[in-house]
């Protein structure tokens, strides 16, 4: 960081550790040059998303995500960090609507079928539950 401070790709790298070494809100720190320019990507944001969501602010992990998702509608990734909030928070309706919403524009994401149907297995409707699994067995 010393050598280039500004280096977009050094700022990611250095969150990324942050986080992992549990340490959110320094994350957001370094992130913040990156989350003022009016083109962050959506890796970028997927990253934020985590750092908030480990602070406890879902408010905004969930906002952050959904912007994600604007830049990058096709991302998988970003619909599973949405379900696993979504689990995390017990708002299982919620994540199979996001889901779902991938799944329109996916529709040969096994990922997504898997962590739809584990949403539905919390929600005890079993038949959809099933009917995604198998879906991602075939």
């Amino acid at each position: 960081m010393a050598l280039r401070p500004d280096d977009p790709q050094e700022l990611q790298l250095l969150a990324s550790i942050q986080i992992m070494a549990r340490q959110p809100q320094d994350a957001l720190v370094t992130l913040r040059p990156l989350l003022d320019n009016k083109e962050a990507k959506a890796n970028i944001l997927q990253l934020a998303s985590t750092a908030y969501e480990d602070t406890g602010d879902t408010p905004n992990a969930v906002s952050t995500l959904r912007q994600a998702l604007l830049l990058e509608p096709k991302n998988t990734s970003l619909y599973l960090d949405f379900a696993n909030i979504c689990f995390a928070h017990e708002s299982f309706q919620v994540g199979i609507d996001v889901i779902t919403e991938g799944l329109i524009l996916q529709k040969d994401a096994d990922d997504l079928y898997v962590a739809r149907g584990v949403l539905y297995v919390q929600l005890a409707q079993y038949d959809k539950a099933e009917a995604d699994l198998k879906k991602r067995m075939n």
